[in-house]
Order: structure tokens, then C-alpha cells, then sequence
């Protein structure tokens, strides 16, 4: 890449899954001689403002992150470094993603379960949350999550 030529991404887009209301974004990015930048603007393209943001790393590759859902918050998953797969889960459809590149987003909607796993030893998954931390918005149980998702 020369100094004098950036390259720009064809932009944003968004693909809808086989998961009711999971959505994959893919960011607009931008590189030069500088490096690369990817861009998500919340309230613009992004479907929500953040309330709270986390960010998983040093998550042993056997291990499995999340394994819940939501009642009503959202969440979008990046892996801005390394890689992991997202299982999510409506009750009815099953798919999983692999996030391994910042221009990609995965928004889980309310009522979607979802569990990280088979992460790589430098990965890092930020997690940006529509509403501030409440214990009572989890649901743990995934039986007990089958039969809300049912009655939705």
C-alpha cells in the first residue's frame, strides 16, 4: 500500500442471521501507511447507545464465556484481536459466528442465548451492552430460557 493511496471499504452493511434478531455488521474501514481503523457509530448505524461496555481476554481456549441470555438488553460482540465463536440461540435456531476482525460486529438482541468459546490465547472480545449491569435481566437457565423464548 503507498503512502498517497488510502483504502477506503465499500462501507457498512448489515446481514440479518438465520437467528431471529441477530444481525452481523460489517464496519466501515479505513487504511493507510498509518494503519487501519474501523468505525461503528452508536445511534447512527449501531442499533443502540451503550450503557455499558466489557471486554473479555486471557480466556483459556476450553473454556466458554457467557451461556445466557438477556431479558432486555442488547449486545454487540467485536474481537478486536485473536478470535473466538458465538453460538446464539433463539429457542428454535442455532448458529454460530467466528469473530476474528474488528470490522465485524455481532448484535445479540434480547432473548437470544449466547456463549463464547474456542478462543484464541490473544483474543480480545469487547462487548458493548444497550443497558447498565442487572443480575435480574440474566437468564442462566437454559431449560428455563426454552420456555420463555416459547411464549414470546
Amino acid at each position: 500500500m503507498s503512502e498517497g493511496q488510502p483504502v477506503v471499504s465499500e462501507g457498512a452493511s448489515v446481514q440479518a442471521a438465520a437467528v431471529r434478531g441477530v444481525k452481523l455488521y460489517q464496519l466501515p474501514m479505513f487504511s493507510d501507511h498509518r494503519g487501519s481503523l474501523a468505525v461503528g457509530e452508536f445511534g447512527a448505524f449501531l442499533p443502540f447507545v451503550p450503557q455499558r461496555y466489557f471486554i473479555t481476554y486471557q480466556v483459556p481456549g476450553a473454556h466458554v464465556r457467557g451461556e445466557h441470555a438477556h431479558r432486555e438488553c442488547a449486545q454487540l460482540l467485536t474481537c478486536v484481536r485473536g478470535g473466538c465463536t458465538v453460538l446464539v440461540d433463539d429457542g428454535v435456531r442455532r448458529e454460530t459466528f467466528r469473530l476474528e476482525d474488528p470490522r465485524w460486529g455481532l448484535l445479540v438482541p434480547p432473548m437470544v442465548w449466547a456463549a463464547e468459546y474456542d478462543h484464541t490465547e490473544d483474543s480480545v472480545l469487547v462487548v458493548f451492552a444497550s443497558h447498565p449491569y442487572d443480575g435480574e435481566d440474566y437468564v442462566r437457565d437454559y431449560a428455563a430460557f426454552q420456555r420463555m423464548a416459547a411464549e414470546a
